[in-house]
């Protein structure tokens, strides 16, 4: 068992009653030696920005249609055996007190930082939880999940409770929540490696998940008990029947939350075990009120559990469920047999799997796993991208000028019309993430996305601003009309099917909402004269175009209107085309546009060998002495300012049409 990582501080009312508590506790014996009690901390403070997501649906009235038994109603989901009427309602908050009182007045151990971003709360009950998270990370995005609808609706305004059955396939996007938190679902659920599966996946990289679950069974701190004890006989008939609907009630007895939490791919998991008083037995004054508070859990909730397990499951008579409850009561409340049930709390984290840092090398050079994407993801290629968007303090005059491409557009990110406060916005290719990480701080109220193939973005970023590890010619599991804006960049090359990727990417928008395309041609040209096709730059363009086919790629969107042309066969209206020339190198007379083409430049001969050695010698079949050969003539030719070199930048933004439906929007 883990040891405790949290400890009563130095004269806290906790630590200045230990003296007496360990009379009531003892050093070993059926408690394992006992309750060690998490130190209390100042309520958690969260600074940053929230954004919520338009994931919202109505209730039908089948959901309200409950079932009654015995004067106490149940939810229409026949294998769920809580009731969901007030008194139970009671209970679950009294439950919640008790708990977060016996945890040091925290709602959580696990390590999250200060700064969560999207939370979800599985089997949120009265969503008591997740409205004490929200008020305490006000930037936080707080989703409670729960099968019946028994939440408040004044809830913070950055809380949201939905209506869902959290064993069937879960619609969040991978990576999106930083924390999932379960509580109270031992003996509900039916698979429990499978729901841990979907938090992994909905989980972002590095994100945690913590489970808390008592074990069913009562203990007592002072007598071994006999098989035909109220205590044993209790766990006995509700595991039967758990058992019975097809659940599991003994994941905290055999310690398979751990395994379950291993299987499904979670690592650094911290487990505590804490006996937990029930009744008012406890000398220490905090644990007394622990105590009185997990009594009158119990007692609230014995019978409406009984009701449905008892009789509807294991076929009893109303009446011998009353009996029995009796007993059941009157042992809890024995103080001379100190009872008390086990808490397991169990926390993780996800990681990366080790295949996604597994790169190829090729000629020392570090390439994603991904078989068809040629650009290399070491610190020598990151440093070309981030100068290809980069930073251009050291080089120029203009006011907060710090990208070459972000300079020629007048220091803007973008030129779709996408208003002053877009919410939710997508990177695709984001490369470094340097692009999102500005769009990020210029707009602190939107949620900034941005997806790459290669974990190779910082860790340390904007409160909004997230990373996930995907391949965007996949399916995509957003949610239709999730964005208001999606941008794209340095694609080109890159892309099997820009059709279907932009269909995607319509599905994914709101109605109204932007789509940003830049991209470059692959081939470079010259001001002053017309190039034949030996020269560097017609070969290295039709060698580039040749490997790009070989791996089923194209990098011809950008000729002959391509990147309009697909968008508006995928659906969209008002699309705008822009053409410039990049001037290659510093001959360029206009001060902008000369430390513009000293970082293309400096972009260019940063990527040109990784480009060449995966194309050139991988795809197509040279030797490497012949890739450094030819990547020595064009590097040459880049710098020959006589021939003042310059490459197209093609920039295309489109508009999804205002009022438009997608088939299975409903569903969505």
């Amino acid at each position: 068992m883990a040891q405790n990582p949290v400890s009563p501080k130095p004269g806290s009312p906790v630590e200045a009653s230990s003296a007496a508590s360990s009379a009531a506790f003892p050093a070993a014996g059926p408690a394992e030696g006992l309750i060690a009690i998490p130190e209390r901390e100042a309520e958690n403070q969260s600074t940053g920005c929230s954004f919520v997501v338009p994931s919202t649906s109505s209730l039908s009235e089948s959901i309200h249609a409950y079932r009654t038994l015995h004067g106490r109603t149940y939810t229409q989901k026949v294998d769920y055996w809580g009731p969901n009427d007030e008194r139970q309602n009671e209970g679950l908050d009294v439950n919640h007190y008790w708990m977060t009182l016996f945890l040091g007045d925290k709602l959580f151990l696990a390590p999250i930082g200060d700064s969560p971003q999207a939370v979800l709360d599985i089997g949120t009950g009265t969503g008591v939880w997740a409205i004490d998270f929200a008020d305490d990370f006000p930037s936080a995005e707080v989703i409670g999940v729960d099968v019946s609808p028994i939440q408040p609706s004044w809830v913070p305004p950055n809380c949201k409770f939905q209506i869902d059955d959290i064993e069937q396939p879960w619609t969040w996007p991978s990576g999106y929540f930083d924390f999932i938190h379960i509580r109270n679902l031992e003996g509900a659920i039916s698979d429990w490696k499978a729901l841990y599966d979907e938090a992994f996946k909905a989980l972002r990289p590095g994100g945690h998940i913590e489970v808390k679950e008592f074990d069913i069974e009562c203990r007592s701190q002072v007598q071994t008990l006999e098989d035909g004890h109220p205590f044993k006989n209790w766990s006995k008939h509700l595991n039967g029947a758990a058992n019975k609907l097809g659940k599991t009630g003994v994941q905290c007895p055999d310690r398979s939350i751990i395994r379950n939490l291993q299987a499904a791919g979670f690592v650094d998991i911290i487990e505590e075990k804490w006996p937990v008083p029930v009744g008012d037995w406890a000398l220490n004054p905090v644990l007394k009120d622990v105590g009185i508070g997990s009594l009158e859990y119990l007692d609230q909730s014995l019978e409406g559990f009984g009701t449905f397990l008892l009789k509807e499951v294991m076929g009893w008579q109303y009446e011998e469920i009353l009996v029995f409850m009796t007993e059941f009561r009157r042992a809890l409340k024995d103080s001379k047999m100190q009872p008390f049930f086990y808490l397991l709390t169990s926390a993780s984290t996800t990681s990366l799997t080790e295949s996604i840092y597994e790169y190829r090398s090729i000629q020392g050079r570090p390439y994603t796993q991904k078989v068809d994407y040629w650009a290399p993801n070491d610190e020598r290629q990151n440093e070309g991208l981030d100068i290809n968007k980069t930073d251009l303090i050291r080089l120029t005059k203009l006011r907060n000028s710090h990208y070459w491409m972000t300079v020629f557009l007048n220091d803007r990110l973008f030129l779709a019309p996408i208003g002053d406060s877009p919410q939710m916005v997508l990177d695709l290719g984001t490369g470094t993430g340097i692009w999102a990480i500005d769009f990020a701080d210029e707009f602190p109220s939107a949620g900034v996305y941005g997806i790459d193939v290669s974990p190779i973005q910082p860790t340390w970023v904007p409160p909004n601003c997230k990373f996930q590890i995907d391949d965007i010619e996949q399916p995509w599991t957003w949610p239709a009309n999730h964005f208001d804006y999606i941008h794209i960049r340095n694609m080109e090359g890159s892309i099997s099917n820009w059709v279907a990727l932009y269909k995607q990417a319509f599905k994914a928008l709101q109605p109204g909402g932007y789509i940003e395309v830049k991209e470059v041609d692959i081939e470079c040209g010259s001001q002053v004269e017309a190039l034949d096709d030996k020269h560097p730059f017609k070969r290295w363009s039709k060698f580039l175009l040749e490997a790009c086919d070989k791996i089923g790629k194209t990098g011809l969107q950008c000729r002959s209107q391509g990147i309009g042309n697909n968008l508006r066969n995928a659906g969209y209206v008002d699309i705008v085309e822009k053409k410039w020339p990049i001037p290659v190198g510093a001959w360029a007379k206009d001060p902008v546009l000369k430390e513009v083409g000293q970082s293309t430049l400096e972009f260019l001969d940063k990527s040109l060998e990784g480009f060449g050695t995966f194309l050139l010698k991988e795809v197509l079949g040279w030797e490497y002495a012949e890739v450094l050969v030819f990547i020595s003539e064009f590097r040459k030719a880049l710098k020959d300012s006589k021939m003042q070199p310059f490459f197209y930048l093609h920039l295309v933004y489109a508009r999804k049409p205002e009022g438009y439906e997608d088939e299975g929007q409903e569903e969505n």
